[in-house]
């Protein structure tokens, strides 16, 4: 028999006349397949309109179509359908002056396609009500720089509007508009902008990192999910939802009824059948307050979040409600979310199932704890995230101990131990550093070896003296500008400190 599940979104009725503001985190690299070709005439061009599979919110208003540049991004101002589209990134964002409004550069910058060496492409993936759309522009070429080949991703999702930019691959082109690039949202004023750190405007080039946009709101919508195994009768009643925020609460068929406290529900229970379904609840505690309690169905026999997780095993705390359960505590539950404890690494990575049981995930620690829900997943006493040594936003690529295992799964990589280190006392200082960098502690460490290496594990600095009983300094003026590790090694223990030059 196919499980349903019952989705409840709460969200207050009152929209601020301020359009919503969107925040950036680095998320995990993936690549998303896509098959429609988006067709072009010429070279600085938008595409003819494109329709959208679902609708999709962008600074709080709704849209059903897009236009996609030629030039790396797209927008929701569909009056740019076959229109030049500009190529001269010669302005950072926000600003009003942007010669586009109304977009999402993934990334904006010149490309040159007019041999079709490259692809524009459109796709769908997923489940409704959590579908991906996804535009591609795949290996296409850099204006003046044809042997650089871009290969970018714009993630829309439903429902929850959230926006991935992908970056498989994006070179440098420096002898062209000085290679300048932008990553980021901008909305239909240019008043309002959002970049990627270090992707506004300058030059740069990336490969391998993911992006995600989402709007920072003063009042999260509050979710429940509840299970209806093959049962006969209600999945909820009127008695049953009127719980938590909603405790005391008076329920409508109407915005118009809840606002003027007329017409409650007074049948008390709601079958699956009757999905989807919109209430509204009335608060009264002591400000009235009215929410929107949206009901629908899905079909529990799909993955939502193409993580390989089974979405019953995604109700973590037990409790038969899976949108309470958010590990990594970014806004997504868990059952909608591929990186579940937010350390970087794609939750379907970090399964690897034993014994032939999917029950049974990998534990690194031993910890009870499995590894796609655990935040330190070699229980060395530093989150995984904090494992990527060189910044890359690939945890299986830092092996600073070169053992063939990647850091944040081998807790002896650094013998790195917070409490001891705190132990000692350990500082380091000056940080940034120009001619030297000291380290010290409140009694002598007995250091056996100091050094100081790039983030791609090349020594650069192993020259280290001692200056009283409990401070060493290592010499810094031959560094060139950037960001290094210092590694001190004593007592059976290697102390890191990230430093900059």
């Amino acid at each position: 028999m196919k499980k349903i599940y019952a989705f409840f979104l709460l969200a207050g009725l009152t929209v601020s006349a301020q359009s919503p503001t969107y925040s950036v985190t680095s998320i995990p690299h993936q690549m998303f397949d896509a098959a429609t070709t988006v067709q072009y005439n010429n070279d600085d061009i938008y595409s003819g309109v494109i329709s959208l599979p679902f609708s999709f919110q962008f600074y709080g208003v709704d849209y059903q179509n897009i236009v996609v540049s030629s030039n790396g991004y797209l927008s929701f101002n569909t009056n740019y359908a076959n229109q030049y589209s500009e190529w001269n990134v010669n302005q950072a964002i926000p600003n009003t002056l942007f010669p586009f409004k109304n977009a999402i550069l993934g990334v904006y910058h010149d490309l040159y396609n007019n041999t079709g060496a490259g692809n524009y492409l459109t796709g769908v993936t997923g489940v409704a009500p959590y579908r991906k759309f996804v535009i591609v522009f795949k290996n296409v070429p850099q204006f003046s720089c044809p042997n650089n080949l871009s290969y970018t991703e714009i993630v829309l999702y439903e429902t929850t509007n959230l926006i991935d930019i992908q970056v498989h691959s994006k070179p440098l082109c420096a002898g062209w508009n000085s290679g300048k690039a932008i990553l980021g949202v901008l909305d239909a004023s240019g008043a309002q902008g959002t970049a990627a750190p270090g992707r506004n405007m300058g030059p740069w080039a990336a490969e391998n990192e993911g992006w995600r946009f989402s709007t920072v709101s003063p009042s999260q919508p509050i979710s429940y999910t509840v299970c209806n195994s093959a049962v006969t009768g209600p999945l909820f009643s009127t008695e049953n939802l009127a719980t938590g925020v909603l405790a005391n609460a008076t329920f409508f068929y109407s915005e118009i009824d809840a606002m003027s406290n007329t017409n409650p529900i007074t049948q008390p229970n709601f079958f699956a059948e009757q999905l989807p379904l919109t209430l509204y609840a009335l608060l009264n505690n002591g400000t009235p307050t009215v929410l929107t309690v949206n009901l629908s169905a899905i079909d529990c026999g799909t993955d939502t979040d193409n993580d390989a997780v089974d979405t019953a095993d995604e109700d973590v705390n037990g409790d038969g409600n899976l949108a309470n359960d958010d590990t990594d505590g970014d806004g997504i539950p868990n059952y909608m979310d591929d990186d579940d404890d937010g350390d970087l690494v794609l939750t379907n990575v970090e399964l690897i199932a034993l014994g032939g049981r999917t029950a049974d995930y990998l534990d690194t620690d031993n910890d009870s704890i499995p590894d796609y829900l655990d935040i330190d997943d070699d229980g060395d006493g530093i989150s995984s995230i904090n494992e990527d040594y060189n910044n890359n936003g690939n945890l299986a690529d830092d092996d600073l101990n070169t053992n063939g295992i990647p850091d944040y799964l081998d807790a002896a990589a650094l013998g790195l131990d917070p409490l001891v280190a705190e132990a000692y006392g350990l500082t380091v200082y000056p940080n940034p550093v120009t001619n030297y960098v000291r380290f010290s502690t409140v009694r002598d460490l007995n250091v056996r070896a100091a050094r100081i290496i790039t983030l791609d594990g090349r020594v650069a600095s192993a020259s280290f003296q001692k200056v009283d009983a409990t401070t060493y300094e290592l010499g810094t003026s031959a560094l060139a500008s950037g960001t290094y590790l210092l590694l001190i090694e004593s007592e059976g223990k290697t102390f890191a400190r990230k430093i900059v030059k």
